[in-house]
């Protein structure tokens, strides 16, 4: 009974050591993804807030300019004779102003429109509630912005004042008196974004320092209760002062559900990590019953270096004998000779660079490199494209290339892999089709497929020799009419490839009367 238990216990110690292990580090992981959320949140706040924060400081200061350009008419003409109509055209130019005033000697006079604006009228340097303000704008000889305070019409509103100076008769600087605008600030903050804060899912509040209080004043903000400790806040510039735009989201940083859930699938994915390697573990001692698939991997191998050895091994030699040749003897052959083994090294050479480059592929293809990428394609152009690439070779052999795919036919597929498909297909074409022979493209339209053949009047094949095409193990390497070497690599390729995308490839041949290359892919 002790041992058994022993035993058991020692059978599930591993599992869970490492049901342990993954957890902590999902745990770990999982809220160090949950901070950076938090943090990718507050970027983004900061970048709303910023934006809208910026959109009122530009809107208030277009507002705030109605002064200056009244006191440039004063500074111009002396005074102001039609307030009233000029006034009401500047209300329509710029955004958000209520009310135009003219304040000569400090004393305003002149108010558009007056209705709701009567009280604005006095001696701005003798009330106690202007007069600072008043003397600063005088001191600093600039635009000074009283408030935010509620208006008495309703609503929230600020005053810009405008200190203007003029030259007297003596030629010195005279005070003229003030320009004003009353700004109503609900319609100019909503005009500059603010209220896009509220539908994107923030609490908002515009506030500055009070300059009475030194403490935060608050004059527009879309929730009553405090909610600022993790707020984000934006700063920016007003004349003589500076206010502050802080967001949060309404629903917080971090979302307290999305812990759960995190925990939760931490622990999924601990116990399913955990199952998966304790199985390993004990599949690692069924090694040995895998040693036919270790056999099969090997004898593939071994054929592979075979067919390379071989079909490299003619290439190669031919580019040694003729180098040498040209390299010891060239004076001692005539002009047709070396161009005749020019011609045989260009041979050679695109059989070798063929070769190397379905190997090249092949090699990827296994190892999961190569990665499909659907687009849509016009079949009759790329395999136009196609052909013409081998132009010359088929020019060499007197052989015809002829396409009818039509033009209107497009699939849904990987460009690159029914590249190195046609490819392969009408290079194999041409290797096994005499001089004077014939290649052409045919395509039909099935509902579900695309129906392709390349097909050629060549050598063909017997039912033997195409029983081991598109497969590595029983591929044999045949040379072509003008003695082109290949591994049967390009077909290998051509079958992973066309069942990578979801279709399959077969072959129609006759000895002596030429093949028919055939596949179909998805629509």
């Amino acid at each position: 009974m002790v041992i058994k238990l022993i035993k058991f216990i020692k059978n599930l110690f591993f599992p869970i050591s490492i049901f342990l292990i993954v957890l902590t580090t999902a745990i770990i992981f999982s809220y160090l993804a949950i901070d950076r959320s938090v943090l990718s949140k507050k970027q983004a706040a900061t970048l709303l807030s910023s934006n809208v924060a910026y959109s009122i400081q530009r809107n208030l200061s277009t507002s705030l300019s109605a002064t200056k350009a009244l006191g440039a008419l004063i500074v111009q003409y002396g005074e102001i004779k039609e307030f009233d109509s000029i006034a009401s055209h500047m209300l329509g130019i710029y955004d958000g102003i209520s009310s135009l005033q003219l304040a000569p000697d400090g004393i305003v006079t002149k108010i558009y429109p007056m209705k709701g604006n009567e009280n604005a009228k006095g001696n701005l340097l003798d009330d106690p509630k202007r007069r600072t303000e008043c003397l600063m704008a005088i001191k600093n000889k600039k635009l000074t912005l009283a408030g935010p305070y509620k208006l008495k019409q309703g609503g929230i509103g600020t005053i810009g004042r405008f200190p203007v100076f003029v030259h007297n008769q003596s030629d010195s600087v005279k005070f003229w008196g003030f320009t004003i605008v009353l700004i109503k600030l609900d319609e100019l903050l909503n005009n500059s974004g603010l209220n896009i804060l509220d539908s994107s899912g923030y609490f908002y509040k515009l506030w500055r320092i009070h300059p009475d209080s030194a403490k935060p004043y608050s004059f527009s903000t879309n929730i009553n209760r405090e909610v600022w400790d993790s707020s984000v806040q934006f700063s920016f510039q007003v004349p003589n002062g500076e206010w502050t735009l802080s967001i949060v989201p309404k629903n917080g940083w971090n979302n307290s559900n999305l812990s759960v859930l995190v925990f939760v699938f931490s622990v999924l994915i601990s116990s399913l990590i955990s199952y998966l390697v304790t199985l390993t573990f004990k599949q690692y001692n069924r090694i040995k019953e895998n040693e036919s698939k270790l056999l099969d991997i090997n004898a593939t191998k071994d054929k592979f270096f075979s067919l390379i050895a071989h079909d490299l091994k003619n290439p190669l030699g031919n580019f040694k004998q003729i180098s040498t040749m040209l390299a010891d003897s060239y004076d001692d052959f005539s002009e047709e000779e070396r161009i005749e083994f020019i011609n045989t090294l260009k041979l050679s050479s695109e059989n070798i660079y063929s070769l190397l480059e379905n190997l090249l592929i092949w090699s990827n293809s296994p190892r999961g490199l190569i990665k499909i990428k659907i687009t849509e394609i016009n079949i009759k152009a790329l395999s136009d494209k196609i052909l013409d690439l081998f132009t010359v070779s088929a020019k060499n052999k007197s052989i015809e290339l002829h396409n009818y795919i039509t033009q209107d036919s497009t699939v849904l597929s990987d460009i690159n892999l029914l590249s190195t498909i046609f490819r392969n297909l009408i290079s194999n074409s041409i290797k096994f089709t005499n001089e004077n022979g014939r290649i052409s493209l045919s395509l039909k339209i099935d509902v579900n497929y695309l129906i392709i053949s390349v097909c050629d009047n060549g050598i063909g094949m017997s039912k033997e020799t195409s029983s081991k095409l598109f497969q590595i193990k029983r591929n044999i390497s045949t040379p072509g009419t003008m003695n082109e070497s290949g591994t049967g690599l390009g077909l290998i390729l051509c079958k992973e490839f066309i069942e990578k995308l979801g279709g399959s490839i077969w072959v129609e041949s006759q000895l002596g009367q030429g093949s028919t290359f055939i596949f179909s892919i998805p629509r």
